[in-house]
């Protein structure tokens, strides 16, 4: 005899006409555990998001400030401010009744605005177009990997790189032959990480599904 835990009601229904046709409730029952799944990610994910952007962020102010120490009080401010959306997003996201829509908001806003304060950083300090190009695809490369959200997400984060960079070459007045061939680099790692993220969306929703269907196929014997 097995027992019936809430995802299993949920999965396959309360009525018997449910019970009797688990595919009618299957795969809504399956989207929503899916996106509880995630949300939870979300939340277990962001202090260390949180803790590898700072540390990152710390260690680069060692080469930047002993080459340009008169950038410190700047580099000290943005990095304060940084640290300051990265707490509230922690708070925000630590919140009862956390849902994925939520989560996925909190986390984009928060990639965002990191985009946004390392761009005006470099456009203020008139630093290297090199650096700034590093530095966001650092932040690009790092949601994929630290965020579980879908494509569009990750193509709003991948949009957002390649139009700092751009804005940011203009604004510092570092446009040359090169920022074409820079900015082109950027947009294809920022596409190769929208089709990775596709990939390991269609795989976890996959396996989602899959463990539901297994689920349920156990509580019917």
């Amino acid at each position: 005899m097995m027992i019936e835990t809430d995802d299993d009601r949920e999965l396959l229904g309360s009525g018997n006409g449910a019970a009797r046709h688990p595919s009618k409730r299957r795969k809504p029952a399956a989207s929503k555990r899916h996106a509880r799944l995630l949300a939870r990610v979300f939340r277990a994910r962001m202090p260390y998001a949180m803790l590898s952007f700072l540390a990152i962020t710390a260690a680069a102010a060692i080469p930047e400030l002993s080459a340009h120490p008169e950038r410190a009080s700047t580099y000290a401010f943005v990095y304060a401010m940084e640290a300051q959306v990265w707490l509230v997003a922690l708070t925000l996201i630590r919140s009862t009744g956390l849902s994925y829509m939520r989560a996925v908001t909190i986390a984009l806003l928060t990639t965002i605005a990191m985009i946004a304060l390392t761009t005006i950083y470099h456009i203020v300090s008139s630093s290297d177009a090199t650096v700034l190009l590093v530095t966001l695809s650092y932040v690009t490369v790092g949601a994929m990997v630290v965020f579980p959200w879908q494509p569009r997400a990750q193509m709003i984060v991948a949009t957002a790189s390649v139009i700092a960079y751009a804005a940011g070459m203009a604004a510092a007045g570092h446009l040359s032959a090169s920022t074409g061939l820079e900015l082109l680099g950027l947009a294809v790692i920022a596409a190769l990480t929208v089709g990775s993220v596709s990939v390991a969306e269609h795989y976890r929703r996959r396996f989602s599904e899959l463990l539901g269907t297994a689920r349920a196929t156990a509580w019917l014997r």
